[in-house]
């Protein structure tokens, strides 16, 4: 059962805290002015198009919706007042059941500071516990040097590569797949 109520503060690189908690529907401004300048920036997401308000009343209430029914987690990082990073995993169905897909994003000026690590290692804890799977999977650019780092530095395995799966900045680029078993 989750813990609607559940934070815990996450110490970086730098000294600052960034609290990580579950988001709740009154979030939903908060969560489209984090992830459009993502989508502006054009970085290794494959989100290309600034999410509206109600897009994103209407993300948050499935994916709340999907949590109440431990199909899904998502955890997002504040910093005065803000969404500064956002993490989901969402679990396959049927004879997948036991599987989940994971998605990360931070904000450009909360990168390099260590809460990458600290909110995916938070999401593989509660996909284990809560959700009770005993797979993790996710997808990484070829050109995302940092982020095959990170994934390979908390256990992820590459299994295979897409080749131009993306298309990424006027070019087709590889996509890489990993999992991690819990």
């Amino acid at each position: 059962m989750f813990d609607f109520n559940w934070q815990t503060p996450a110490t970086l690189k730098d000294g600052s805290t960034v609290i990580l908690r579950y988001p709740t529907v009154d979030d939903a401004e908060k969560l489209q002015y984090f992830i459009n300048p993502i989508v502006k920036e054009d970085t290794f997401i494959l989100l290309n198009e600034d999410q509206t308000l109600n897009q994103e009343k209407a993300y948050l209430a499935n994916i709340i919706s999907m949590m109440h029914q431990k199909t899904a987690i998502k955890i997002c990082g504040y910093a005065e007042n803000k969404i500064v990073a956002a993490a989901d995993v969402t679990r396959y169905l049927y004879k997948q059941n036991h599987v989940g897909r994971l998605g990360i994003s931070i904000s450009q000026e909360y990168r390099g500071m260590g809460l990458g690590k600290i909110l995916m290692t938070e999401m593989l804890k509660q996909a284990k516990d809560i959700l009770g799977l005993k797979m993790i999977e996710l997808t990484c650019y070829a050109d995302n040097l940092a982020g095959q780092r990170l994934y390979t530095s908390l256990g992820f395995v590459e299994y295979g590569r897409v080749p131009g799966a993306i298309f990424y900045k006027g070019k087709y680029v590889d996509q890489l797949n990993f999992y991690k078993e819990l």
